[in-house]
């Protein structure tokens, strides 16, 4: 398996500035998944576990902002990353991914990242360059969507927020004077 995970890197455009020795290492930690088509692979909210990147199959994104309202927010192909902000900081996961079609994609775990580094390899830093580039980019692309926004739309959002914070000032001070008068 450790042998398919290196070939799969190697097909890789994401992976082409990586030594053989590097692949080498890293087919160490990647594990080649597979998931068939309507397999959810991970779900938002839950704690997580790692890193996937796609090789094969599409997979849609999607957010329950209200439960049993399911909200398709991007479908992502060969080469994308899922999973980059959790294996960093180990935080929840923003969206569920759900297998489109059948999927194949290498997967590793926090853990084996958190030992790359504490090994102090230098492909480490070339694993972590590769991530934070791919989150570079969802930044501004996410930056180019928001100049998009009609500026009256904008406005309503700012005056929304500005409603809640002046909410929120109101029930803080409310539980202030609660306090105050026990």
């Amino acid at each position: 398996m450790k042998t398919g995970a290196m070939a799969l890197m190697r097909s890789l455009r994401l992976f082409e500035s990586f030594t053989d020795a590097e692949l080498e290492m890293l087919g160490i930690v990647f594990r080649v998944r597979e998931f068939p088509a309507g397999t959810r692979m991970c779900r938002e909210g839950f704690p997580g576990a790692g890193l996937y990147i796609i090789v094969s199959g599409t997979v849609d994104l999607v957010r329950e902002p209200v439960p049993g309202q399911v909200r398709r927010v991007a479908s992502q192909g060969p080469g994308t990353l899922l999973g980059q902000i959790s294996i960093i900081d180990g935080s929840r996961r923003n969206a569920s991914a759900d297998a489109v079609n059948d999927v194949v994609a290498l997967e590793m775990d926090r853990a084996d990242f958190e030992r790359l580094f504490e090994a102090q390899s230098l492909f480490a830093y070339k694993l972590l360059d590769l991530i934070l580039r791919d989150l570079s980019f969802r930044l501004r692309k996410a930056n180019e969507a928001l100049e998009e926004i009609d500026p009256g739309t904008i406005r309503s959002v700012e005056a929304m927020m500005s409603a809640i914070e002046s909410v929120n000032r109101v029930l803080n001070t409310t539980s202030e004077m609660k306090t105050l008068i026990r």
